[in-house]
This record gives structure tokens, sequence and C-alpha cells, in this order.
């Protein structure tokens, strides 16, 4: 699709004030909605599966993929949550330092198949919402995608036995 732009961050940098907001907010996770901190080289850093920019309405999100195969413990829960939420505050500045025009933004996980913790679900999308989510359709390309990939597999599991 035209409209938009999509890439891989590998190495999306988290500055020591971001993580410090966010533990500050972690249990209160809304309040990251109306915060911007600039982007600037960070103490750590994340990969970021998908970061995708809106040429036509300025909207810039980025997206953790998962499974969703099953749900996660507390820890894995609080460690995806925190690492969402510094993207999420940091993302409208990150554009910026790229050159794009940014109106709006947010973060967001895709659990593909499915399942996932109680805490995300106001951050998340399943596999079955990407065609709402982006206008357009995704999730059969993946399915096709899916597909080759399980006959190539089958194909090679048939060859051991």
């Amino acid at each position: 699709n035209q409209q938009f732009v999509a890439w891989e961050e590998r190495r999306f940098h988290v500055s020591k004030s971001a993580d410090h907001m966010i533990d500050s907010i972690i249990d209160t996770p809304e309040r990251a909605d109306a915060t911007e901190l600039p982007y600037i080289e960070g103490h750590r850093t994340l990969q970021v599966d998908l970061v995708v920019y809106n040429k036509v309405s300025k909207h810039i999100s980025s997206y953790e993929v998962k499974r969703g195969n099953g749900k996660h413990d507390s820890g894995k829960t609080r460690s995806i949550l925190r690492d969402l939420l510094c993207q999420k505050v940091l993302i409208s500045s990150y554009a910026k330092s790229r050159g794009l025009r940014v109106d709006s933004s947010d973060s967001k996980i895709i659990f593909y198949y499915g399942q996932r913790s109680k805490k995300l679900v106001p951050f998340s999308i399943m596999g079955s919402e990407l065609d709402q989510h982006f206008g357009f359709e995704i999730q059969k390309n993946v399915e096709d995608v899916n597909l080759i990939f399980r006959d190539r597999l089958n194909g090679i599991l048939g060859e051991i036995n």
C-alpha cells in the first residue's frame, strides 16, 4: 500500500529519562498517552519489529509482533508493557529525528493468534483485526506466506521420515 512506509528498527534508543518516567507510571500506563520525550541516544536499545508511517495522515506507530499462542507470566507482561510504553513516549520524536512530519503516534503489540494478558489488552491488536486497523488486506497475505512455509516444512519433514 503506497500510503504506508514500513521498516524494522533494530536499535531503537531508550534514554534513562524515558526509563525513569515509565517506571513512575507503569501502574497507570494510560498516562503515557499525553507524554512525548526527546529521542536521543540511550543507555539501552530495543529491537522494534515494525515501524509504520502513514504518509497521508502523518501518523507513526511502532509494533511488537508476538505469536500470541499463549499468555505470558506477570514478569514478562510487565517487561513487554515497559518496552511498549518507552516506545510510545519516544516514537514521535524518533520520527521527527528521521525527518518525518508527525501529527499523531502510537505503539501497539500485535498478538497474531489472539492470546494476550489482560493488562496488555488496551495496547494490543489481534491478527484478525489487522485489516481493519490498517484499512487494507493484510491477514490473508500473512496466511498465504504461512502456508508456503508450512508446505516447505512438511516437505522437509517428509524427506526425513
